[in-house]
């Protein structure tokens, strides 16, 4: 199946240590981008449509490293959210986008919500990011938002869909 089910894996991958530890790794990023040329010529998408999905993921990393020079954006999830724009494409790189930010904007509220509570629960004190300092200094990992919206796209993209289809 090409890479398609490399890109969930390293999708979920990057979820649990944004979430765990705060990090994102170079590897995960580079896997997610080089795995879509096969997944894509598998679904018999020609070389130009390729170039565009290419094309989309420079573009959000451009967009992505003036935002992180800026200081608005980390380096991991620039080029996460880079990678993840190559199997998006051009056509549903808006509606990732929003995803992203509404299931960033939710992680946001929850994390607020649970520093109000005079005893973090037990389950969330081994988690690095969720502690007592003001919002303005502490920070959510966005690759836990980054992640989740590649995920609940995934099997709408249609590069994954024609490469599915070549097998069934």
């Amino acid at each position: 199946m090409g890479g398609s089910p490399k890109y969930c894996a390293v999708s979920c991958q990057v979820v649990s240590a944004s979430f765990a530890r705060f990090i994102g790794t170079n590897w995960a990023s580079i896997g997610i981008a080089v795995t879509f040329l096969p997944a894509a010529l598998l679904g018999g998408i020609d070389l130009a449509t390729i170039a565009i999905h290419y094309g989309t993921g420079a573009a959000v990393l451009a967009v992505g490293t003036f935002l992180f020079i800026r200081g608005i954006m980390g380096g991991g999830d620039t080029k996460m959210l880079a990678a993840i724009a190559v199997w998006i494409g051009w056509e549903y790189i808006g509606p990732y986008l929003f995803l992203v930010a509404m299931i960033g904007g939710a992680l946001a509220l929850i994390v607020m919500v649970i520093r109000r509570f005079p005893k973090i629960p037990s389950l969330l004190e081994s988690v690095p990011w969720i502690g007592r300092e003001p919002a303005t200094t502490q920070v959510v990992p966005y690759g836990v938002a980054i992640g989740l919206a590649a995920i609940f796209l995934f099997f709408r993209l249609p590069v994954v869909t024609r490469a599915w289809a070549t097998f069934l």
